[in-house]
């Protein structure tokens, strides 16, 4: 017998149940999927998801119907849904969703890649505005390559204390035979409207961002992996960008080990002044990891988690309500898939 598999957007709620032991029990999990044609299921892909004040959850990403659109659901607070929305129509403008987060006036920014809209050879950034209600405002396209012998990543954004928008990722090319790439940064106001781009990293180097944050004054951290870094001669490094306001670089940190992958996937301000990381460290392994840095980016400890050999990677790393951190990631077993 034939069988299909469907990519869908999975919800699932956690609740700590025991403030010593800290385990946690699932509360409820959800499925959503998108029929495009005939009643077909399209695939889904969750990004992101955020809980609101009011305790409903908005999730988003993008789904195939046919063409790759940006996809939103909002449920309440026991995962019920209350609308889902899909945005554009046109293969040309194509929106593979990479991260949401809500805006001061109480809507959402989805931040992707895709294309101009007038050639499928022009990549690039897009930001898509959306209200309170999934409603579409506009979207603003960032043009990166005009080759298709480029290739630009989104990863994340994060909301300036100005309400403009900072967004990161890569841009990567063949430098003969060897693929290279820069970090890319860019920053619009709250209307779209670009105030900057920057790349960052050495052109004959492979560096890429994978998480931003604002920084404690003006400005902001980026972080990643970069292959400039001192442990990099067979390996690569976490690589750690602070700029001002404007973008311009004003600290460049390096951590990882000796000819090992090291990789930081995310960075988060914390209630003392510092900022917890969630990658991968290479020392032993490929091992989840969670470092917490101090305000200047200089390294007060490192955890790693695994299981020997195996590889296990960590994807994203916050702070919980109770103070503690929280990482999470993915692993794999033997030569079984990731989970």
């Amino acid at each position: 017998m034939k069988s299909t598999i469907i990519k869908i957007f999975c919800l699932i709620i956690l609740s700590a149940i025991c403030s010593y032991a800290q385990t946690y029990d699932t509360l409820w999990t959800k499925l959503f999927y998108n029929e495009y044609m005939m009643s077909i299921p399209g695939q889904v892909f969750g990004q992101a998801a955020v809980e609101l004040s009011d305790g409903s959850i908005v999730a988003a990403g993008h789904c195939t119907d046919p063409f790759i659109k940006a996809f939103i659901v909002k449920t309440d607070a026991n995962g019920n849904e209350l609308w889902r929305k899909k945005y554009f129509d046109d293969i040309m403008k194509s929106f593979v969703c990479s991260d949401m987060k809500p805006t001061p006036d109480g809507g959402f920014a989805l931040f992707g890649y895709g294309q101009s809209g007038t050639t499928l050879l022009q990549n690039g950034f897009r930001l898509l505005k959306l209200n309170a209600n999934g409603d579409y405002e506009w979207d603003k396209f960032y043009p990166i390559s005009y080759s298709a012998d480029t290739v630009c990543a989104t990863e994340r954004l994060v909301v300036a204390p100005d309400g403009g928008f900072v967004m990161v990722g890569s841009n990567a090319f063949y430098l003969g035979i060897k693929l290279v790439g820069y970090g890319v940064a860019m920053k619009a106001d709250a209307s779209g409207n670009l105030l900057w781009h920057k790349n960052y990293g050495e052109f004959n180097k492979f560096d890429y961002f994978l998480g931003v944050e604002n920084d404690y004054g003006p400005g902001f951290v980026m972080c990643g992996y970069t292959e400039s870094g001192p442990d990099s001669i067979q390996g690569g490094d976490m690589f750690f960008i602070r700029t001002d306001e404007n973008g311009n670089q004003t600290d460049f940190i390096f951590h990882g080990t000796m000819n090992q992958f090291d990789e930081a996937s995310s960075i988060r301000k914390t209630n003392d002044g510092g900022f917890i990381v969630g990658g991968a460290w290479g020392e032993n392994g490929i091992q989840m990891s969670l470092l917490k840095l101090n305000q200047s980016l200089g390294l007060e400890w490192l955890q790693e988690y695994g299981i020997g050999e195996q590889v296990q990677y960590g994807c994203v790393a916050n702070t919980s309500i109770n103070g503690h951190y929280l990482l999470a990631g993915w692993h794999i077993y033997g030569t079984n898939p990731s989970d």
